[in-house]
Formats: structure tokens, sequence, C-alpha cells
């Protein structure tokens, strides 16, 4: 899936209120070396807590947002009645990593036609709470959780799960690059891509399942900007199933 969506003034609006909902009175602040300066506040009182659903919520224990232009691990969720966050910028995911949050910078960066760095990223319910957790398999960490009373539609699991890319335009209309900033082909060193993309059809069960190609759908709202391209293994047989994405960006209308 690869999208692009223009800017809006009510979009605008939502995310000045989201950041008001941030302050909150930090115990300790420090810089960390990438500049970054941190605000550590009680797990226990963290902006994402102030939702309405989650008022007795109890915090569990794992079983250009930024003003910069780092490459950054990000979170989103888009629930009933429009609601919609980045990150903990609103009442919604919670954190439960001391170190790694859901806006860490990622260092380093893949090179166009050079050096390429992945990360092993997964999403899962938890079959006990119904909570959705998210973390880096590679880093062997899980960042923080969805509480199941966002997503009451996802209460017995997804019917379907997309991978891909989503770029958003703004005032004047100009989207911005996505991935390697160039359209893909089947070269995984100039094209940005997913790689050994699995999932489950049962939260209970702890089987992977690799998608079939009669059962998957390309999706591509802005061809003329970005694009998407099934290569099957990306040319190595070593990454599964695995696909190219991106493009310049511009004016996509």
């Amino acid at each position: 899936m690869v999208s692009a969506s223009k800017f809006s003034v009510k979009k605008n609006l939502e995310l000045e209120r989201q950041l008001e909902v941030l302050n909150k009175y930090a115990i300790k602040t420090f810089q960390a070396k990438d500049g970054d300066t941190i605000d550590c506040i009680d797990i226990n009182k963290q902006p994402a807590l102030d939702h309405p659903l989650l008022k007795n919520h109890k915090v569990q224990v794992s079983p250009s947002l930024n003003g910069d232009s780092l490459t950054r691990l990000f979170t989103y969720w888009f629930g009933e009645n429009k609601t919609q966050c980045y990150n903990t910028r609103c009442p919604g995911f919670v954190s439960t990593h001391r170190k790694v949050g859901p806006d860490y910078p990622l260092r380093p960066t893949s090179t166009y036609g050079g050096q390429q760095y992945t990360l092993t990223l997964f999403i899962y319910q938890d079959p006990k709470t119904g909570n959705w957790w998210f973390g880096v398999s590679n880093w062997r960490i899980v960042i923080g959780y969805w509480p199941k009373e966002l997503l009451p539609k996802l209460s017995n699991g997804a019917n379907h799960v997309a991978w891909g890319g989503i770029a958003i335009a703004d005032k004047q209309g100009n989207s911005p690059p996505m991935g390697s900033g160039h359209l893909p082909n089947s070269d995984c060193m100039r094209s940005c891509f997913f790689k050994s993309i699995k999932f489950q059809n049962n939260i209970r069960s702890k089987k992977f399942l690799t998608p079939n190609d009669d059962a998957t759908i390309h999706y591509v709202d802005k061809s003329g900007c970005y694009g998407i391209m099934d290569t099957k293994d990306c040319g190595h047989k070593e990454f599964h199933y695995c696909f190219t994405f991106g493009g310049p960006g511009g004016k996509c209308g």
C-alpha cells in the first residue's frame, strides 16, 4: 500500500490539540546524544492514559512531528469516530520501554546504491488482554502497546494486514519523497523495501505464514509520484516475500 494525503486545516488543528495534551510536569529532563530533549514523567501519568476510555487502565509489562530531518521510528493509530494519533502526542499508545520510544531516531540509515539497514518490526495481539503490542525483534525489545479499548473492531484480530508507506502533502500540495526518493525497481539497493513478510492466522498459534500471491492486493493512489513493485523476493531468496516501493513525491494532485 502506497498513499499520499493532502494537508488540511482540520488536521492541523487536531495536531495542535494533541500537542496541548503533552503539558505534563517532568520529573527529570536530559539531552540525548542526537540533540533531543527528553522529559521524564511518571509512567502512570503519561499522555496516553488521558484518553477517556483508559481512565482506569493499568500499565502492563510486556509478555515532521519532531522538528528535524532525522529518520525516526513512529507509530500511528486510526480508531472509530475518526480518532487518530502519531506516537504519544495524544492519549492512546502506551510506552513501556525506558529508553526507546515510538519517535526514536534511527541511525545509521540506508544509502542509495550503498549499505542497507533493516528493522524487524512486529505487531501482535496478546490473547489474554486483547491489547496490541509493538516492538523491534532484532533489538529484542517491546516498545509499548495500543490498549484494546481504542480498537474495539480488532478485539478478535484483523481481517486485513497492510505494509507500505504514506506521505502527507504540505499546504502548497507538495508531497515529500518516500523511501529512497526514487520510483521502485527490482534492486533493493536502490529502493525502499519490506522483506520476510509474515503473519499469523490465529493469535493463539505460533505458526507464521507467508502471503500467497493470489491473496495480496497492490494499491497506489498517486502513481505519478509513487509506485510499488512486487518482486517476490527482491532478488534474494533469503528475503522470502518481499516488495519495493516509494517515489520522488512532488505535485501529486
